[in-house]
């Protein structure tokens, strides 16, 4: 993050502003950046339930500026990442997604096979390999899980029958889908990890503030995030690419419109070429135009056009 920024974000502006959404991966990058060690030691130690004593952040270049620059046009939504290596023993790759995509899970697959290739060089030997973690953050539902009612879901390879046999541990894919969380939640106010999600939802909600009065982690990111929310250029980058969200959306919609529209003219298309043929037919058997309307429902006037032209 460049000086400049630096300097924006740990102004000593109080002002309260409201606070950007922390589900916005551009944001989502920036707080649990190099900037923030701590935020991002308790925020992943709560995911994998183990303490975390020695992290390197190895997130691409966090220059505010280049950010804005590379949010259009060519940029997708969601294509922002978080990539940490924690203890020496573990490669990371963090993944925050505002929205399912088609192949969902098989770029879960690339990303987490890319991150696990890529810790060697031609000559190391293959004792390097580290554990590798992908971990998705979605605010959206998963077909494929769909029988899942809970919100956190842990993938490892297992033998089909013996389910306790892991073939290794260096392999291991964390999806969290945000929004079967609040019902989780719910039913265990306690929960940590729950706790952490509630505030990626919506961190200025009443629930919340609640949760940062009995964890302090929580109250360390909010601060942080607020501290992220009075930077003018973060704000500018949060608007950028929710438009950009806004704008994928809508193209979607409007694509699927002309799709239906381009479906629905080919389908009566081929309805009327086959009643023109039928109509063709009716008349070699030297039925009355009467008859054809009564068949048909069309009117007399029609069925003459139709006859006066070829199939």
């Amino acid at each position: 993050m460049s000086e400049d920024i630096h300097s924006n974000i740990n102004s000593k502006d109080n002002s309260k502003v409201k606070l950007l959404d922390p589900k916005l991966d551009a944001i989502f990058q920036i707080l649990f950046s190099k900037a923030n060690p701590e935020i991002v030691k308790s925020f992943l130690s709560t995911i994998l339930d183990v303490p975390i004593t020695n992290l390197e952040n190895k997130t691409v270049d966090l220059d505010l500026n280049k950010i804005l620059q590379r949010t259009y046009p060519e940029d997708k939504i969601g294509v922002l990442d978080v990539r940490i290596s924690i203890n020496d023993e573990m490669e990371i790759d963090l993944e925050m997604q505002m929205a399912h995509k088609d192949m969902l899970i098989e770029r879960i697959l690339w990303y987490w096979a890319k991150l696990y290739s890529e810790q060697l060089q031609v000559s190391d030997k293959y004792k390097k390999l580290k554990k590798t973690l992908e971990i998705l953050i979605i605010n959206d539902k998963i077909p494929e899980l769909k029988n899942i009612p809970k919100p956190c879901t842990r993938w490892q390879i297992r033998e089909h029958e013996i389910f306790s046999e892991i073939l290794t541990d260096k392999l291991e894919i964390i999806i969290i889908e945000l929004p079967k969380v609040e019902q989780a939640y719910l039913k265990d106010k306690d929960n940590k990890l729950l706790q952490w999600m509630m505030f990626l939802l919506n961190p200025e909600s009443l629930e919340v503030s609640k949760i940062m009065e009995k964890n302090e982690d929580i109250k360390v990111a909010t601060k942080g995030l607020q501290k992220i929310s009075e930077d003018k250029v973060a704000r500018r980058i949060a608007e950028l690419r929710f438009k950009a969200r806004m704008d994928e959306i809508d193209n979607r919609l409007t694509g699927e419109r002309i799709g239906r529209e381009k479906a629905t003219k080919e389908y009566e298309e081929k309805i009327h070429k086959n009643l023109v043929i039928q109509i063709h037919k009716m008349l070699a058997i030297n039925l009355t135009l009467d008859q054809i309307s009564e068949i048909t429902g069309l009117p007399i006037s029609q069925i003459e056009e139709i006859s006066n032209n070829q199939v």
